[in-house]
């Protein structure tokens, strides 16, 4: 099992969280999960496959985890002029 395996969810609790904790999260994601401290921290973005994930670590507890996105929407699009050649 890899590190961002297990923590997997959607409506569910991911694995290690109860779900007073995953629905605490969902409505207030710059909270710790575990200890609720605001001092949590993002890295990086990294990407498997087509889905990004960030890992975030509480400052105050050390607790560690990812969180996963999903492309829910898009916005701000221009459509350029047609290209030469092109569809």
């Amino acid at each position: 099992m890899t590190e961002r395996e297990g923590l997997r969810g959607n409506d569910e609790s991911p694995q290690g969280l109860t779900p007073a904790q995953w629905a605490a999260y969902k409505a207030d994601s710059s909270k710790c999960i575990f200890c609720g401290d605001g001092g949590i921290v993002g890295g990086s973005f990294e990407y498997c496959g087509d889905s990004p994930s960030q890992k975030v670590t509480c400052e105050k507890c050390g607790a560690s985890w990812f969180d996963d996105f999903t492309l829910t929407s898009v916005s701000g699009v221009e459509i350029p002029d047609p290209v030469e050649g092109g569809p």
